[in-house]
């Protein structure tokens, strides 16, 4: 276990690479699993809330994930919150709280579901649960080599980069014609997990089971790996 006088000068994505197995429960390719799944449990709670209803995860070559969903768009502009931009708190911030159901962790949840997706004039109706999502959306972002997100609310598209936790680029902001929804395309990195790799079928044994199960997501898995398009018809 790191040094806790040492963990106290790291700056986050440091405080978050450090310890990958606390954060996502195992090294390898369980705790990449572990933390891909994390990551859609709050596109689970969006359907939960009535806000999409269609998810895919697409693997690509080199372990790269894509994440898209028709939820309302994560906020990841300028917009000031508490002292700091809402990409800052969407992404960059760690929210520790009691790991209990109970209805002042609830409302809790619901004002940092709000702040996460730019509704906060009301609380959600996020059911009991023991996952801060926000929490999880920091953590796989700084545990990744690379994370790209795109974010379309009310005809506007969105985008910012991270390496390593650091942001690169963005936001951006651009009209657009699509509707509402989210993409993240990330690549865990090995130097946190240690020596993994994504297959199709570990993918979909861990996932659709889970999502199976969710009568108000749609999820679909696809191999977009060049090695998975050789023997296609054409």
């Amino acid at each position: 276990m790191p040094d806790l006088s040492l963990l106290r000068t790291m700056t986050l994505p440091e405080r978050v690479r450090a310890r990958p197995a606390v954060l996502f429960g195992a090294f390898g390719l369980e705790g990449a699993l572990n933390a891909l799944k994390l990551l859609l449990d709050l596109f689970e709670t969006e359907a939960k809330l009535g806000y999409c209803d269609r998810l895919t995860v697409e693997l690509h070559d080199d372990n790269e994930i894509v994440i898209q969903c028709n939820d309302r768009g994560l906020l990841i502009d300028d917009t000031p919150v508490d002292g700091a931009p809402a990409w800052e708190h969407a992404f960059c911030r760690l929210y520790p709280g009691p790991r209990k159901e109970d209805e002042p962790y609830r409302l809790q949840l619901g004002a940092i579901h709000n702040a996460l997706y730019g509704d906060w004039a009301h609380v959600s109706p996020v059911l009991p649960t023991s996952a801060d999502h926000r929490v999880d959306l920091c953590c796989t972002q700084c545990a990744s080599l690379s994370f790209h997100a795109e974010s379309v609310r009310g005809h506007v598209k969105r985008t910012i980069d991270f390496q390593k936790g650091y942001r690169t680029s963005g936001p951006t902001a651009e009209p657009t014609t699509e509707e509402d929804g989210t993409l993240l395309r990330f690549r865990l990195d090995p130097e946190v997990f240690g020596s993994f790799e994504f297959s199709y079928e570990a993918l979909t044994s861990c996932l659709l089971p889970h999502f199976s199960a969710t009568q108000v997501l749609h999820f679909a898995m696809t191999d977009q790996r060049t090695s998975a398009a050789k023997g296609r018809p054409e």
